[in-house]
Parts: C-alpha cells; sequence; structure tokens
C-alpha cells in the first residue's frame, strides 16, 4: 500500500511542478487575447482541481506579466489601480483593447 501511495504522490507533485510551470511560462505572444487567457485559467482550474488552487489576484498577476507588448499600456493601468480587478473583469478589458488595436490598426 505504501509503494502505491508513494507512486500516486510522485506523479501528483510531478504533475503540479509540470502545471506550475506552464503557468509561470505562458505568454501571450501571437495568439489572441481570449486564447492565452483561456489557456491560462484552464492551468490554473487543473491547479484547482488537484488541490493547489491560485487566487484570483494570482492568476491576474500571471496574465498581466505575459501580456504582449501591444497591451502593456492597459496592463500599467491595470497594475495602478486602488481596487483589484477579478480575472472575468481583466479578460473583457484585454479583449476589448485588443478589438480597439485591431480597429486603429485597420484605420492607419
Amino acid at each position: 500500500m505504501k509503494k502505491l501511495t508513494n507512486l500516486y504522490a510522485n506523479k501528483s507533485r510531478f504533475r503540479v511542478m509540470f502545471l506550475k510551470y506552464q503557468l509561470f511560462t505562458i505568454k501571450h505572444k501571437s495568439r489572441s487575447v481570449s486564447e492565452y487567457l483561456q489557456e491560462l485559467k484552464g492551468i490554473a482550474n487543473e491547479l484547482s482541481i488537484i488541490d493547489t488552487p491560485f487566487q484570483d489576484d494570482d492568476i491576474v498577476i500571471r496574465a498581466l506579466l505575459g501580456i504582449s507588448p501591444e497591451c502593456k499600456e492597459l496592463a500599467i493601468a491595470i497594475r495602478a489601480r486602488k481596487n483589484p480587478i477579478s480575472f472575468e473583469e481583466l479578460h473583457d478589458k484585454l479583449v476589448a483593447y485588443e478589438t480597439y488595436l485591431k480597429h486603429e490598426e485597420k484605420a492607419t
């Protein structure tokens, strides 16, 4: 029984470490903001399922750290807010900002 416990505990620990690594290294890059944030939230949800939850603030901070340079202005404004922003509100604001940037790009 102890061998089984150790075997599965090690795999579980490896999974937690792998998911955390993914969470800390994920970048926005060339995909849409929505795709980036969905992947980020998916990893955070997996961690929650295996009893390693992240606070909303932690996910927001992680999202802002990996955001592309085009969205850095908005990221700075969000960091300067007096009140914390929820992940859902961050998602809405970043998607709206991305849409705005695309519209501006087409206009020029």
